[in-house]
């Protein structure tokens, strides 16, 4: 007998060793049941640890991983967009008769706006030639 006679003798030390092999890298790569590869022996159920099937399914997580990151990225761009919309709209939009004070108040701010309306009415109510008028409106 050679020693790489192909098909084996069965039975001999040969082949039970290439079963052997076989019936190992189909439950421990492919996760098959060694029967698969081997009729003989009680093999049960494919192992789920096996190599390929904790590659698939690590790649169906990475897959999953990836369509919600994409989806999140098309909210963002979305938002974005609608941000930029309205920026667009605040940018193009004015007030009719923005005079004095609209031109005032698109500088400084509505706070500023009050304090120059306060502090002028507080003017001109203590000017002299307001004091003057009020006499005057008191004689009558």
């Amino acid at each position: 007998m050679g020693y790489h006679v192909y098909p084996q003798e069965p039975g001999s030390p040969s082949a039970r060793s290439d079963t052997d092999l076989w019936n190992h890298i189909n439950r421990w790569i492919w996760g098959k049941s060694g029967a698969a590869s081997s009729p003989r022996g009680n093999w049960g159920a494919g192992e789920s640890s096996a190599i390929v099937p904790t590659l698939e399914r690590y790649g169906q997580v990475h897959q999953d991983f990836h369509l919600k990151l994409q989806g999140l990225g098309d909210v963002a761009q979305g938002a974005k967009a609608h941000r930029d919309e309205i920026e667009r709209k605040l940018t193009s939009h004015s007030h009719p008769g923005s005079g004095l004070l609209g031109g005032l108040g698109a500088g400084l701010g509505s706070t500023a706006v009050i304090a120059v309306v306060v502090i002028g009415g507080y003017f001109y109510l203590t000017s002299k030639g307001r004091k003057k008028i009020l006499r005057k409106a008191r004689r009558k």
